[in-house]
């Protein structure tokens, strides 16, 4: 085993599969961030049948590529740590490698409960098994982690690219850089069994930390000549190339790359009660724009509730700030802009009851008016025994806290009888009123009208126009009675 180590161990074999690998994942990264850009990168279930449209007949190769990377990984660590434990421990760019790609390992690793969960839902799909999708749902947690390590796991292979691209042009004298050395030589080391031992006194510890203070202020020196080189310029060139773009890719996905979501964008209140006690019954936001099959945004939305500053002994005019709740983690995540959280309605539509006759507008006087006349015509008509003659001598409002609100008319009405040939004339007078009468009257295509005659205290018709008005404050005695003009 160990010659078998000794034998595929070289620098050359390391630094090359490792590139290979490390640059083909970088291809995918790239070609996946042009392609889906702007669109989330939470796995969902809900787009399974599109998802297995794309890639339902290569399940299996996405499965033994995820197996290849593991087993190159950690190929890749096992040599690139026989080599610089047994080999050359001066060869950091080796040892580089090992570090890098034993946190690959590691990343992969714990991925890999959440992948095989992923694949198995897939699977389950393809084959029909819808119902059995539920109780991937006890899985999701893996899932979403398995997706953060694996894209952790793209990053570090991109850098592990770039570190390889370095180590090939400097291998192959492209480029020269002065305070590291690498090539593809494999130099023998001659290793002892016996540790040597060190006797430092104060004094020579006090030389050495100034010849290592020394050195590295040499190599700082040697850093700086050697950018001012040309090959310096190259290099720190493609270095700041390299920082500015993924800093400035990273900026851009976590700012800029967001998708806009208008959570109220026509919000619209409902009442309870009356203008002065009226009660906030519920919130319609209006239609939210989004991609409905997307299950994570869907429950995004859907998980939405709205608060407001106030809720009751509203009035018509009073203004209400709505504010939505919403899950803010979860919005970054899903890389939403959220937009118009908090809106201001102002409170409209509240049926207003009115105090005194004053304050009655005209339409609804109006209609009340057209509504009487129409009960008295019902109510009074001409027959074969009876004929009559009314006329609308005043109107009244009838107001209450407690009861429904009216609008009397008071009416003269002359009524001639005629019986076995005998006439007989009496003239009295009618309360005729419609109830219900407030700022949605005109709403009510059937208001309540009925009409009354007027008694005294003796329960004898009221025939002196003087006696109306007492009369009617004893029938409505409960009111608060008002003459319109």
């Amino acid at each position: 085993m160990m010659k078998y180590l000794e034998k595929l161990a070289t620098k050359k074999k390391i630094v090359l599969i490792s590139t290979i690998y490390s640059g083909f994942v970088t291809l995918c990264i790239l070609i996946g961030n042009i392609k889906t850009s702007g669109s989330t990168s939470n796995f969902n279930l809900s787009d399974t049948s599109s998802l297995v449209s794309l890639i339902g007949s290569v399940v299996t190769v996405i499965q033994i590529i995820f197996y290849l990377y593991l087993v190159l990984v950690i190929i890749i660590t096992v040599l690139s740590g026989y080599y610089f434990f047994k080999k050359n421990k001066k060869e950091y760019v080796i040892l580089t490698e090992f570090i890098l790609n034993a946190i690959n390992t590691l990343l992969l690793l714990l991925s890999l409960e959440g992948f095989n969960a992923a694949i198995k839902v897939i699977k389950m799909a393809i084959n029909g098994n819808y119902s059995g999708l539920f109780s991937a749902y006890s899985s999701l947690g893996a899932m979403q982690s398995a997706g953060q390590y694996i894209q952790y796991f793209g990053y570090i292979s991109i850098l592990v690219f770039i570190i390889n691209v370095f180590a090939i042009l400097m291998a192959k004298k492209v480029i020269k850089v002065n305070f590291v050395d690498f090539d593809f030589n494999e130099t023998k080391l001659i290793e002892t069994t016996d540790e040597p031992t060190i006797s430092v006194d104060s004094e020579k510890a006090k030389e050495l930390a100034q010849a290592g203070a020394d050195q590295a202020k040499a190599g700082l020196e040697k850093v700086k000549e050697f950018l001012k080189t040309k090959n310096g310029k190259i290099v720190l060139g493609i270095v700041v190339a390299v920082v500015v773009l993924f800093g400035g890719y990273k900026v851009y996905d976590n700012y800029f790359n967001k998708t806009a979501i208008n959570i109220m964008p026509k919000v619209s209140l409902e009442y309870g009660g009356e203008d002065g006690t009226g009660y906030i019954s519920d919130v319609n936001p209006g239609t939210i724009d989004y991609d409905h099959n997307d299950y994570n945004v869907r429950s995004f939305v859907n998980s939405i509730t709205y608060d407001y500053n106030t809720s009751h002994k509203l009035k018509n005019g009073d203004k209400v700030k709505v504010h939505a709740v919403y899950d803010k983690e979860k919005a970054k995540d899903l890389k939403l802009d959220v937009k118009n959280d908090t809106v201001t309605v102002k409170v409209k539509g509240l049926t207003e009851n009115y105090a005194k006759a004053k304050d009655v507008p005209e339409k609804i006087l109006k209609q009340a008016k057209k509504d009487i006349e129409a009960e008295m015509k019902d109510s009074y008509e001409n027959d074969s025994y009876s004929q009559y003659q009314y006329s609308l001598e005043s109107v009244y409002f009838a107001g209450s806290k407690l009861r429904s609100d009216h609008i009397i008319g008071i009416y003269k009405v002359d009524e001639t009888s005629t019986f076995l040939d005998e006439t007989e004339t009496e003239t009295y007078y009618v309360a005729c009123y419609v109830s219900g009468v407030n700022s949605d009257y005109l709403k009510d295509d059937d208001p309540f009208v009925f009409a009354d005659t007027l008694y005294d205290d003796s329960f004898e018709k009221i025939t002196d126009p003087v006696k109306v008005e007492d009369a009617l404050k004893n029938k409505f005695k409960n009111y608060d009675l008002t003459k319109f003009n």
